[in-house]
């Protein structure tokens, strides 16, 4: 068993928008950058578990309330865990690579079948998304995670959150690719309308996505190709 690290556990925000769920970074800072510790990272411990297959889990060193709303896509909200809690994240194939921001590095767990997608359990990540936790792997030849049986929504696209700043979460909406929202518009007479105000919680959104074969409206009506593309 080895110690990899200790920090404030996360992961960056492709991971839930491309449904990967496939890596996690111990940071300095929790979600709402309220609170601060000092991340350690075992450079021996992470050169010796590149590439081997590993059981990865954490041990929960300090518990907070997630500052983060969770997938709505997967109805999967952050729950507070206890201090001494273990949280499983799985067993894979151990890589270290650059994260995406903060110069920091993040931990990777690739699965042994190939798919896609849903890497490590979501439910575990959102136990322990904003703790303060000691990463440990150990080498293993347990056999690889399956994938997790989640209740996932029907299509991809835009959610609302319904929050007062009209933040919305979307999911499926290639990395980097230009995209519009269309907000709705109810007419209230004399050629006159009015644009809704804050949608509730989870309202869909269609959205429009540059996509290199044409734009493409997410979701796509059921038994139809690319909606919307030319």
């Amino acid at each position: 068993m080895m110690q990899v690290g200790y920090g404030i556990l996360s992961w960056d925000g492709s991971e839930r928008r491309s449904n990967r769920y496939g890596a996690v970074v111990l940071d300095g800072q929790d979600y709402h950058c309220s609170s601060t510790v000092e991340v350690r990272l075992d450079p021996e411990a992470v050169a010796a578990l590149e590439s081997k297959r590993v059981r990865l889990w954490a041990v929960v060193v300090e518990a907070r309330e997630s500052g983060h709303i969770g997938d709505m896509f997967l109805k999967i909200k952050p729950s507070k865990p206890e201090v001494g809690e273990v949280i499983e994240l799985g067993v894979g194939v151990f890589r270290a690579e650059p994260a995406p921001w903060g110069g920091l590095t993040q931990v990777v767990l690739v699965p042994g079948d190939g798919r896609k997608e849903l890497w490590i359990d979501p439910r575990a990540l959102y136990r322990g998304h904003d703790q303060t936790v000691e990463l440990h792997a150990e080498l293993t030849e347990a056999p690889f995670s399956e994938v997790p049986v989640l209740d996932q929504a029907e299509a991809d696209g835009c959610l609302s959150t319904g929050e007062t700043d009209g933040s919305l979460q979307t999911k499926g909406v290639p990395e980097g690719t230009p995209f519009k929202i269309f907000p709705e518009f109810r007419r209230i007479g004399d050629g006159l309308f009015e644009a809704d105000g804050i949608p509730q919680y989870g309202k869909r959104f269609n959205v429009l996505v540059d996509d290199p074969d044409g734009f493409v409206t997410l979701p796509a009506p059921k038994g139809s190709g690319k909606a919307g593309s030319n």
